[in-house]
């Protein structure tokens, strides 16, 4: 068993409970109402930030390049298309200054700080956790 499928099923309830929420289920259905859809990408949006410094942090903790490049790929995605994506989107849903940057939700804040965390510690184990969490959640 590959080591992130083992701490994948330590987590057990947290994540089924982060995957199979009923928000989940709407957006992968595509009949997540716009509101909400609005309400998530403000809030997704606000860790990019935050998101991209752990990143470049990983990049820079790898043990090798071999270490370093797939991260620095996915870097390249985050700040390129995938920024455009938000913004395109923004402006797609008619979404004013306000909308899109509104006081972050706790969960956001929460992540803000467990990658800001993971980020200051140094370690590369702990920000690529961090990291596979995030974008295993995602794609699940």
């Amino acid at each position: 068993m590959r080591p992130t499928d083992h701490l994948r099923t330590l987590a057990g309830d947290d994540w089924i409970a982060a995957t199979t929420h009923p928000f989940c289920a709407e957006l992968a259905n595509g009949n997540l109402p716009l509101s909400k859809m609005r309400r998530y990408l403000a809030q997704d949006y606000q860790f990019i930030d935050e998101f991209v410094r752990l990143l470049a942090s990983a990049i820079a903790q790898a043990p090798s390049l071999a270490d370093s490049v797939p991260a620095a790929q996915f870097l390249a995605v985050i700040t390129g298309p995938e920024n455009t994506y938000f913004l395109r989107s923004f402006e797609a849903l008619d979404m004013n200054d306000d909308a899109q940057n509104p006081d972050p939700a706790a969960p956001t804040a929460d992540f803000i700080a467990l990658m800001q965390d993971a980020a200051a510690s140094g370690r590369y184990e702990l920000m690529l956790a961090v990291l596979v969490v995030a974008e295993w959640v995602y794609l699940s």
